[in-house]
């Protein structure tokens, strides 16, 4: 078990790991992407998406461990499913801000618990600019409309790799 605040890498584990445990965290889209077949502890965004095991009761979830060796990696088809699937929560799904910068320092080295000081700069100044930012409009529209269930980017950043 890794804290949040950990400085070890989940890359550096899922080089060398055969099978993901998780409750619901994002370490289990992050294995099935490399086919690392993932079993979910709970409901979470991505269960019931064809990429994990998905036990509905404890003595389910027992069983599958039970005989986890067994499971294999996950196939092609699966793998897509888990790539598509991280493609719309991580990078079509976060808000892309442009009329709001936001600046994070880490407090010095060392200290038990790191204080992150976090500073905002608005970059609009008058309503004119409010109303016609792409950023803000778009959120905007998402929250009067209500058609999609979670706000997806007009403008989706390019991935760097399908596969990493």
């Amino acid at each position: 078990m890794l804290p949040a605040d950990t400085d070890v890498s989940t890359l550096s584990l899922l080089c060398v790991t055969d099978y993901c445990l998780t409750v619901r965290g994002t370490v289990g889209i992050e294995a099935a992407r490399l086919g690392i077949p993932v079993l979910n502890a709970d409901r979470g965004r991505y269960d019931q998406r064809g990429f994990t095991m998905d036990p509905r009761t404890v003595a389910e979830y027992l069983e599958i461990i039970g005989r986890l060796e067994t499971v294999p990696p996950l196939s092609a088809e699966q793998q897509e499913l888990a790539d598509r699937f991280a493609y719309g929560y991580l990078l079509l799904r976060p808000l892309h801000l442009t009329s709001v910068s936001f600046r994070f320092t880490p407090g010095p080295a060392g200290e038990e618990k790191r204080k992150i000081e976090a500073t905002a700069r608005i970059e609009l100044e008058n309503p004119e600019d409010w109303a016609g930012a792409p950023d803000i409009r778009a959120f905007a529209d998402w929250v009067t409309t209500g058609r999609q269930q979670d706000f997806l980017a007009p403008s989706p950043p390019t991935p760097t790799s399908a596969r990493g």
